[in-house]
């Protein structure tokens, strides 16, 4: 994945580079307006899913995609040229009022992305009307599982 800071430390540009990119999926839960992420699946993953419900002409925002030789399940993603990159920009936040949810933002971007125990992974959401797949913010899981023991703490950044 392209992603990556900029010069602004509040700003991520999102760029997938790959059908392999990692990428959560937002849905609605059950019947109700309720949204929840799906588990961590790859963008190609994601796409098959989408055409096996009956998506034919998915597009993902301001990227260019094609089925790669033969049909063989591989698509060919990369940012478009005919458009500015999609950025993510954040409200930086100073310490006040800071929890789990938004700890995130209380770091710089170049720290969240260069982390070594870290990675970014991009929630996307579905806009049916314009059968597109837009990102609409970044996640940062764990790259390996870690198991801590009572009082212990780990370096994340």
């Amino acid at each position: 994945m392209l992603s990556g800071p900029t010069k602004e430390p509040t700003n991520i540009v999102c760029a997938w580079s790959s059908d392999d990119d990692p990428v959560v999926f937002e849905t609605s839960e059950g019947n109700s307006r309720r949204l929840k992420d799906a588990e961590i699946s790859t963008m190609r993953s994601l796409i098959e899913e989408m055409e096996g419900n009956g998506v034919v002409d998915l597009t993902i925002n301001s990227h260019e995609m094609d089925r790669a030789d033969a049909g063989d399940g591989v698509f060919v993603i990369s940012p478009s040229d005919d458009v500015p990159p999609l950025v993510f920009k954040f409200t930086k936040n100073t310490g006040n009022g800071l929890k789990f949810t938004n700890v995130a933002s209380f770091f710089d971007n170049k720290s969240l992305v260069g982390s070594e125990m870290m990675r970014l992974v991009w929630r996307v959401s579905f806009n049916a009307d314009e059968q597109e797949l837009s990102p609409k913010k970044p996640l940062y899981f764990l790259k390996t599982a870690c198991h801590l023991k009572k009082h212990q703490a780990v370096r994340l950044l």
